[in-house]
């Protein structure tokens, strides 16, 4: 067995050049020093030559170690491990299978030990000590550019910064310097970096436009980045158009799991620009960073959020589809006010069908945002009700033209015409009311109490004065039958009484 004291020295040999030479060249750097302090010596009776073969002689009792000496300095062919196995073996007096048997497992052990030098620039500060690296992040929203409904993102173009320490860094700024600032190729090939990339972009949609890495004497290291990316991100609808959205950026160690790197929110870096919503249709609500400790199975994160409120504004929605839809349903009540004569009646059926018609497009372009799934939403309803107005119009319209040139009971068709006037706007204004009065997630009613309201109100409201109607329309046919009968029995030449 070897000598554990003998084993221990080379083995601290060795770990002492780990990182930086192997234990050949360690011994050939000893060997050339001994050469050259040889070489100094004195000329006397030996003379050099002699001296040097005196500064390897050995006692004559010691054979085996004169033999490798010999053997080392004659056969040069062999290869560096050999050569350091036989002067182990004759240093230590053991078998030389055994010394290299022990000097494979030093080796191993010194690459071991070099893999995770603190030194190295893929290993993270604080892996010796177990903890984790301590990220304080920023995301600031330099530009937004708009959100697209429909594939559930939106794009914007946000600047990153990332501040931690690491005492490693010292040792690359120059004398005289207090910091250095280094490109985006060189802090990864000289420094350790936590990886961070925003997470919930889209596939392969992420431009970066600058990058620049800050470190200082004291061990700090600080990270900026610019970037324009496409951002996914969910959006509630149900509320739409009175809705208020979060656009989420999420962002993680592409590397590092929870264990090794844990992101806490900055008080500096977070924050949108002044005019970031300008021209979008939304409106500012408020902004906010934090971090969270994600859990997905063996995936574990811990992420940094930055989460900016927006309000959808009502400008583009009422310009663009609230104030045409009131227009146009107004337009379908002008055809109560039509005369009941022949010409008209044409005009009057067409108005009420061609204002449904352009109803109808304008309810289409007002849900063309959202995406096809879209829940049901306050948009919805406003349009339904319009819809089921409109379509009331155009039967009260019908059923006033069959009353007056097919059934002849023209007192009534006058009355449900005049009637009309009043009851369609009506019922149609009290109905979109109920619905504004409501909408938005500060409503006083929730969207489907609402809806319901609404059409119960219609329905009980409409169908009540159909009703009405029909027993009016059973009335004044049976009266009509009765002036029939006796204009008909009527002798000849005497007029029917006249009705006073």
């Amino acid at each position: 067995m070897l000598h554990a004291s003998r084993i221990d020295s080379v083995t601290s040999l060795l770990k002492t050049g780990a990182t930086r030479k192997s234990a050949v060249e360690e011994l050939r750097e000893r060997a050339m020093k001994l050469q050259e302090e040889l070489s100094e010596l004195p000329s006397d009776g030996l003379g050099v030559k002699e001296a040097n073969m005196k500064a390897f002689e050995v006692p004559s009792g010691d054979s085996q170690l004169q033999t490798s000496v010999e053997a080392v300095s004659t056969q040069k062919s062999q290869s560096d491990k050999e050569i350091f196995s036989k002067l182990a073996a004759t240093a230590l007096d053991e078998p030389e299978d055994q010394v290299l048997h022990a000097l494979k497992g030093v080796e191993a052990k010194a690459e071991d030990l070099g893999s995770i030098d603190d030194s190295h620039p893929l290993s993270r500060p604080n892996l010796a000590s177990g903890k984790p690296e301590e990220v304080d992040f920023g995301l600031f929203a330099k530009s937004f550019y708009g959100a697209n409904f429909k594939t559930a993102s939106f794009v914007i173009d946000v600047i990153m910064t990332a501040k931690w320490t690491d005492k490693r860094v010292a040792t690359l700024i120059p004398d005289g310097l207090d910091s250095l600032t280094l490109s985006k190729a060189e802090s990864e090939k000289k420094i350790w970096l936590p990886g961070l990339v925003i997470t919930n972009r889209d596939i392969r949609q992420y431009d970066l436009i600058s990058t620049a890495v800050f470190i200082k004497k004291s061990g700090e290291v600080f990270k900026v980045e610019r970037a324009t990316a496409i951002i996914k991100n969910k959006f509630p609808l149900a509320d739409f158009p009175f809705d208020r959205q979060q656009l989420v950026v999420k962002i993680a160690s592409e590397k590092y799991m929870l264990d090794d790197v844990v992101l806490k929110p900055s008080k500096d870096g977070v924050g949108v620009a002044k005019d970031l919503l300008d021209g979008d249709g939304f409106e500012f609500v408020d902004v906010g960073a934090s971090a969270i400790k994600d859990v997905d199975g063996a995936l574990k994160k811990s992420r940094g959020l930055l989460t900016i409120t927006i309000d959808r504004s009502l400008n583009k929605y009422r310009n663009s589809h609230l104030i045409p839809s009131f227009l146009v349903v107004m337009i379908s009540w002008g055809i109560f006010w039509f005369p009941f004569v022949p010409p008209f009646i044409t005009p009057r059926l067409a108005m009420s069908i061609l204002s449904l018609l352009n109803f109808t497009i304008l309810s289409v372009k007002s849900s063309s945002s959202l995406p096809a799934g879209a829940p049901f939403n306050w948009n919805d309803v406003i349009n339904r009700t319009i819809l089921t107005m409109m379509f009331t119009t155009v039967c009260l319209n019908i059923v006033a033209e069959c009353f007056f040139h097919q059934l002849k009971i023209e007192s009534l068709a006058k009355s449900v015409n005049l009637e009309c006037k009043f009851f369609v706007p009506g019922v149609t204004i009290v109905s979109l009311a109920l619905i504004l009065s409501a909408a938005g997630r500060n409503g006083w009613m929730t969207l489907e109490t609402t809806s319901g309201a609404v059409n119960l109100f219609i329905l009980s409201v409409v169908g009540g004065y159909l009703a009405l109607t029909a027993s009016r329309t059973m009335s004044a046919l049976a009266k009509k039958k009765v002036e029939e009968l006796a204009k008909a029995e009527a002798p000849q030449g005497i007029a029917p009484f006249a009705k006073k």
